[in-house]
């Protein structure tokens, strides 16, 4: 998620911190939440000057320090039946507005592609703004799928 005032980076299911060492996570200060309080301390350990922004929490129930202008997020994380309002939760409570929620789907070893989401999104009544994917150059197939919803300003 990147919030103002201050630029700031975080992930719904921030797992074990991994991925914040890249250059964009450099020039931000991440925060991340994780059900996990495994994954989360293992981020932490990662990641010990963003550790204080690193949380053990469910979306649905926890509110965040700030909301922000970026908050990417999967479907894998929540029940199918609970999905549209997972969605809903996200730009209700933690989306500044304006802001951009990022929804990403990525291709498992047992599927050929990264599975739709831009059409389930529609279909729940969200308003998609945009759509990128990526393809794998080896093997083919979309590997990676973001949609993006816009939070009303």
């Amino acid at each position: 998620m990147i919030g103002r005032p201050l630029p700031t980076q975080s992930s719904k299911a921030c797992s074990s911190g991994g991925g914040g060492k890249s250059d964009h996570a450099r020039q931000h200060r991440p925060t991340g939440l994780d059900v996990s309080p495994r994954l989360a301390a293992l981020a932490r350990t990662r990641l010990p000057e963003w550790g204080g922004r690193i949380f053990v929490g469910n979306a649905f129930g926890w509110e965040p320090p700030q909301r922000f202008d970026f908050v990417r997020t999967e479907f894998v994380y929540v029940p199918a039946s609970r999905q549209p309002e997972y969605i809903a939760r996200l730009l209700a409570h933690m989306i500044a507005p304006g802001g951009r929620l990022l929804v990403c789907s990525y291709r498992s070893q047992r599927e050929g592609a990264a599975q739709p989401i831009r059409e389930r999104l529609q279909d729940w009544g969200f308003a998609v703004s945009g759509e990128a994917t990526g393809v794998d150059t080896t093997s083919g197939g979309v590997a990676t799928r973001v949609v993006w919803i816009e939070a009303a300003s």
